[in-house]
C-alpha cells in the first residue's frame, strides 16, 4: 500500500520506532489535548504509527506536512507523494491524519500553525530533517506561542560554504561544524542549544547498523503555551537580510534531497 521496497520499507519502520517512543513521552507531560505536526513526513509512516499508539484523547489529530504531497495538482514525478494509503490507516487508527501540502521554508508553515491549529497546543515532530530544515523546525517551536514541544532527530549538516544563520540567539555555523572532529555532535549541539526552553533534553540513541546513523534526538517542552500566538520576528540588517535569502533558497533545493549522514 505504502510503495516502498520490502527493505526500505523495514528501515524506515524500524527508525519510526524510536521517534514514537518520544512521542509518547512528551504526550504525558502535555496535560492536554494536542495537535501533532509533522514536519517533512514523507509518505508518513512515523504519523500512522502514532495514530494507533497514542492514548485515547491525548491527540486531536495528526498532520503531515510535506511539500512533496500531491493532493492538488501534477508535481514532479520523482518528489509526488501520493495520499492513496491514508484513507486504509484513517480506517483502523485512533486518530485522524491529514496530509497538508505546505513548503516547510516558507512563511506558510507559520501561518498555518497560527491559523489551524490555534485552538489546541501543539507538538512539533521532526524526524531526520536534512540541513537547515531542523533549524527552522527550532525557530517555529521558539517563535510560535501555541508549538508547546518539539521532539526532533536532526539529520545531515549544510555544507561547508554555506552562510551561518541565527536561531534562538545561537549562530549555526556549518563551517566550524566541519571543522570539529566529529561534525554531527558538532551540530546536533548547536541546534540543542538554540532551543530556547528551559526544560529541554539531549540523547543519543544506539541503533543497528542497517538503520539511521543520525540518532541524536532532541526534546523540549514551553513553560508556558499561548494558543494562537505568534512571536514577531526582528528585521534583519540588509547584509544579514541577504545572507538568509540565500540560505532560504540554497536551502529549498536540498528540501527533497536524501543525503547521508
Amino acid at each position: 500500500v505504502i510503495g516502498k521496497p520490502r527493505v526500505k520499507l523495514v528501515k524506515e519502520i524500524e527508525e519510526a520506532v524510536l521517534p514514537v517512543a518520544a512521542v509518547l513521552e512528551s504526550l504525558k507531560n502535555s496535560g492536554a489535548a494536542v495537535t501533532i505536526l509533522d514536519l517533512g513526513s514523507g509518505k508518513g509512516i512515523l504519523s500512522i504509527l502514532l495514530a494507533h499508539l497514542v492514548p485515547e484523547g491525548s491527540t486531536s489529530r495528526i498532520v503531515l506536512v510535506d511539500y512533496a504531497w500531491q493532493l492538488d495538482g501534477p508535481i514532479a514525478a520523482k518528489m509526488a507523494i501520493k495520499p492513496d494509503h491514508l484513507p486504509a490507516a484513517n480506517s483502523t487508527a485512533g486518530v485522524r491524519l491529514e496530509p497538508v501540502k505546505l513548503n516547510l521554508l516558507s512563511s506558510e508553515v507559520d501561518d498555518f500553525i497560527a491559523e489551524q491549529c490555534s485552538d489546541t497546543p501543539v507538538l512539533l515532530v521532526g524526524v531526520h530533517l536534512c540541513k537547515y530544515l531542523s533549524a527552522h523546525a527550532i525557530r517555529l517551536f521558539n517563535t510560535v506561542g501555541c508549538v508547546n514541544q518539539l521532539v526532533l532527530a536532526p539529520c545531515c549538516i549544510p555544507r561547508k560554504g554555506k552562510p551561518p544563520v541565527s536561531v534562538g540567539g545561537t549562530v549555526l555555523d556549518p563551517a566550524r561544524v566541519h571543522g570539529a572532529e566529529h561534525p554531527y555532535e558538532a551540530w546536533a549541539g548547536m541546534l540543542f542549544e538554540a532551543v530556547d526552553a528551559e526544560k529541554k533534553h539531549r540523547e543519543v540513541v544506539l541503533m543497528t547498523k542497517e538503520s539511521h546513523c543520525c540518532n541524536v534526538f532532541i526534546t523540549a517542552t514551553k513553560a508556558n503555551c499561548t494558543l494562537g500566538a505568534v512571536a514577531p520576528r526582528a528585521a534583519p540588517q540588509p547584509s544579514e537580510g541577504k545572507k538568509r535569502r540565500q540560505e532560504r533558497r540554497a536551502a529549498r533545493r536540498l528540501v527533497a534531497a536524501d543525503d547521508p549522514c
